[in-house]
């Protein structure tokens, strides 16, 4: 299981990409009413909804931002973050994470309600244009989560493509025996 977690984080790690001009959209996967921050567990409410979604949990709390402005810190500073647009039921909002984060899912939350949306592109840095298909009243807050990676190293794409390459002879080799 650890060998697949680094797997998987190298590979995330590979993609995440800096800024760029280009607008990064999220798929809604669900919205429901209550909040989506508890005191002392900001993961359960948004965790419960994507259970009942049938998706898997969100790792960590990086922070929530008010529209007014304003916000409260998690995982990193929410200096990190600025909602750049909003007119409901859709909003604009950018971010720039430090290195060895990435945004996985964000909640918007409106009225008393609130939706969970996926990232379309893991990465640690962009703008991110959301619909949130409901018609609640303005939007209270966003709140952020994702995953991070301090503990894995970036593997260069020659290196990994040598690691790949390695894989599939070592499988092809156990295939013909």
């Amino acid at each position: 299981m650890a060998l697949f977690r680094f797997f998987a984080a190298a590979l995330i790690m590979m993609t995440a990409a800096p800024a760029s001009a280009a607008i990064i959209t999220a798929t809604e996967l669900g919205d429901t009413r209550g909040n989506d921050n508890r005191r002392g567990d900001k993961l359960a409410p948004v965790n419960d909804l994507l259970a009942s979604l049938g998706y898997g949990p969100v790792d960590l709390y990086l922070g929530k931002l008010e529209e007014e402005g304003g916000g409260e810190s998690g995982a990193v500073d929410m200096s990190a973050f600025s909602i750049t647009g909003y007119s409901k039921p859709n909003g604009t909002f950018t971010f720039d994470l430090p290195d060895g984060f990435v945004l996985t899912h964000f909640t918007a939350k409106a009225g008393n309600g609130f939706a969970v949306f996926l990232m379309d592109e893991v990465v640690n840095a962009g703008t991110v244009d959301f619909d949130t298909g409901f018609t609640r009243s303005g939007l209270s807050h966003l709140s952020f989560f994702g995953t991070q990676f301090s503990d894995v190293a970036q593997v260069p794409l020659p290196a990994a493509a040598g690691l790949f390459a390695a894989g599939i002879l070592l499988l092809a080799g156990r295939k013909l025996r």
